[in-house]
C-alpha cells in the first residue's frame, strides 16, 4: 500500500484586482501496482501509454520532459492512425498533468517529433 500526499499551489499577483493564492492537499491511498516510467515518443506513431485491459482505476502523473515538442494524450481506436480519436489533453513542453483515470478506456500518446513522457501509474487496488 503507497500512501500518496499530492498537493496544488496556485498563485499569482497580476491575474486579478486581488491576490489569487490557494492550496489544495489530499491524501490518496494506492493498494495495487506502482510504476515509473519514460517513454520515447517517435513523433510517426501513437504510442499506447494507459492500458485499461492491465491496469485497474489509477492516480496517473504525466510529465512533457521535453523543451520544444508539445504532446497530445486522448482515444485512438487504431495505434499509428494518421490523428486520434479524440484528444482529452495537451501538454506543452514542461507541462505536466495529475489525475484520476477511471481505466475505462485506453490512452494514446501523439507528438510531431521524437520526445519523452514521464509517466508514474498509482494503481488504487
Amino acid at each position: 500500500m503507497a500512501t500518496l500526499t499530492p498537493t496544488f499551489t496556485l498563485t499569482s499577483t497580476d491575474i486579478t484586482s486581488d491576490e489569487l493564492s490557494f492550496s489544495k492537499t489530499d491524501t490518496l491511498t494506492a493498494n495495487g501496482s506502482v510504476e515509473f516510467k519514460r517513454l520515447d515518443l517517435d513523433g510517426t506513431n501513437t504510442k499506447l501509454i494507459l492500458d485499461a485491459s492491465a491496469l485497474a482505476a489509477s492516480y496517473v502523473w504525466l510529465y512533457n520532459t521535453d523543451g520544444s515538442q508539445t504532446i497530445t494524450i486522448g482515444e485512438d481506436a487504431a495505434e499509428a492512425a494518421e490523428a486520434m480519436d479524440s484528444t482529452h489533453l495537451t501538454l506543452a513542453p514542461y507541462e505536466f498533468a495529475w489525475l484520476p483515470w477511471d481505466s475505462t478506456v485506453d490512452l494514446y500518446a501523439d507528438t510531431s517529433s521524437a520526445c519523452k513522457l514521464e509517466i508514474g501509474i498509482f494503481e488504487k487496488s
